[in-house]
């Protein structure tokens, strides 16, 4: 069955809610770069260095998974500020 865009969007946003809401704090600076499939119904997860392979594990273990997957980073911003604008001639 294909699915709409909004669909899509759901499953993404439900999933990222899951990351951002506790799975990344489980994770550590040793975890950076791999892979983090959750399962946006039940917010079951799986860390793996291959997407294919934390697909497969999750779907292993969760009945009907709706997967997504994204890579674990962190990143810090350094430094805010702004130039003044100048117009280009």
């Amino acid at each position: 069955m294909m699915r709409t865009k909004e669909e899509l969007d759901a499953i993404a946003d439900r999933a990222k809610a899951y990351y951002h809401g506790g799975i990344k704090d489980q994770l550590s600076d040793s975890d950076k770069g791999r892979f983090v499939t959750i399962d946006a119904n039940s917010g079951e997860w799986e860390l793996h260095d291959d997407m294919l392979e934390g697909i497969l594990r999750l779907r292993d273990r969760v009945s009907d998974p709706e997967p997504f997957t994204l890579r674990h980073i962190t990143i810090t911003t350094t430094r805010f500020g702004s130039a003044p604008f100048r117009p280009r001639r």
